[in-house]
Parts: structure tokens; C-alpha cells; sequence
């Protein structure tokens, strides 16, 4: 064999070697990974508008305490769907909780805000009582509004009672179930 041959021969060689290399690798740079090319993972900002300070778990494991008005980071979140909960650090009493679903690498947000309270407002014409789960909680003169604050998440029994005669001119049942505000006018 030639020396020409000899070099072709070797240059078709590197050339298939090559080739069959660029095969291999191309699949894999193919794939998805968990951070993106920029090294970031997904991660979650708290923020708790609460009022005091709570314990945040995400999947039933522990993360940080977070104090009233500020916000951390979990980070290195794998994208799947996570349970996030906040419990009050005094009593353990778990006060909100979200699930989030991390489908791509980015940040997330979750904010904890104060707790649940319901606004009664009294448009009936006269001075009534009001009650919450058969407790008085304060009388209304007509087109006065109060709030029942710090309410639980549960079921709550409303009722606005003619002080004069004790009788009832009204009720509703107001399904507490998020840390948000909710309305009742008596008509």
C-alpha cells in the first residue's frame, strides 16, 4: 500500500471515528437537565404578611422560620408538585398552605398573608346583635360595618338577633378556608 493510500486511509479512519463519536454525544446534549444551562435551579420566595412568625415546611420537611414581614428563599426546588405549609411557631396551629407546581426553572412565589377576618356590614334599619358560632361578638347600629378578626379555618355560623325582642333576622354559614377577607351584610 502507498503512502497516499496509507495516509487516506488513516484520515477515513479519524473521519468515521469522528463521526460515530458525534453520534453518541449529540443524543445526551439532547437531554433535559434540572438546572438550567446557567447553573440556576427553580426556587421558591416566602413572604409572610402574617403578623407573626411561622415555621415553613415544604413536603413535610422543615425549612426556616420566617419572621413577620420578611421573605426567604428554598432553594434547589426539583420540578415536581410541593406542598408548602406555615405553622405559628407559638402553637404549631398550621395557618396556610399552597401547593406549587414547579414545571420549569424559574422562581416561584408563595405569600402568607394575615389571618382570616369577616367583615359584617348591618344594612337591615335598626341596632342588631351579632353572633359567631352562637358567641356574641358585638352589636351594629344601621350602616355600621366591624370586623371579627383572627378567625379559624372551619365552618362559621353567623347570626344578626334583634337585641329588643331575641330574635333572629338573619343568618349564613361562611366557609372560612384561606387567610384572606370575607363579607356578610345583614339586610
Amino acid at each position: 500500500m502507498s503512502s497516499v493510500n496509507k495516509q487516506v486511509h488513516r484520515l477515513n479512519r479519524i473521519a468515521i471515528g469522528f463521526f460515530l463519536s458525534a453520534l453518541l454525544v449529540f443524543p445526551l446534549l439532547q437531554c433535559k437537565s434540572t438546572t438550567s444551562s446557567t447553573g440556576v435551579d427553580a426556587y421558591i420566595t416566602v413572604t409572610n404578611n402574617y403578623g407573626e412568625a411561622l415555621n415553613i415546611f415544604m413536603d413535610s420537611v422543615f425549612q426556616f422560620l420566617l419572621e413577620n414581614k420578611d421573605s426567604k428563599i428554598i432553594s434547589h426546588v426539583t420540578q415536581a408538585n410541593h406542598k408548602l405549609e406555615a405553622y405559628k411557631v407559638s402553637t404549631s396551629t398550621k395557618v396556610d398552605s399552597t401547593e406549587i407546581d414547579v414545571v420549569q426553572i424559574t422562581g416561584y412565589t408563595w405569600t402568607i398573608n394575615g389571618p382570616p377576618r369577616i367583615q359584617v356590614t348591618n344594612n337591615y334599619g335598626e341596632t342588631l346583635s351579632i353572633y359567631m358560632d352562637y358567641k356574641y361578638q358585638f352589636d351594629l347600629v344601621d350602616t355600621e360595618d366591624r370586623w371579627i378578626f383572627n378567625v379559624t379555618f372551619a365552618d362559621h355560623f353567623l347570626q344578626a338577633i334583634r337585641p329588643s325582642t331575641g330574635k333572629e333576622v338573619a343568618s349564613t354559614t361562611i366557609t372560612v378556608d384561606a387567610n384572606q377577607a370575607y363579607t356578610w351584610s345583614v339586610q
